[in-house]
């Protein structure tokens, strides 16, 4: 096994889809609390909306020769980007 660390720039995220498929479904596997939320989640639909809406990405890809076999994503994002909206109706 040669393992091969590579630092990626968004516009090649697609290479982490297959894993991240992966990902869910093991998250899934795992969940004891709500584990249909994960039925609408996927790389396109969690992943990419995520480094979209980030200030700052580090995305490290993981190679085994040449097959990615992991991943690794770090993000800088703002407060709201992970806080549900608040209606200002809701708080009269």
């Amino acid at each position: 096994m040669f393992l091969k660390y590579e630092v990626i720039t968004e516009d090649k995220l697609s290479l982490c889809r297959d894993l991240c498929k992966e990902l869910m479904a093991f998250q899934k596997s795992k969940a004891h609390i709500s584990p249909e939320r994960f039925d609408s989640m996927n790389f396109e639909s969690r992943m990419i909306p995520s480094v979209k809406s980030a200030i700052h990405n580090y995305i490290v890809i993981v190679k085994d020769v040449e097959e990615v076999v992991g991943y690794v994503y770090s993000n800088v994002s703002p407060k709201e980007a992970y806080t549900p909206m608040i209606s200002p109706l809701s708080l009269i």
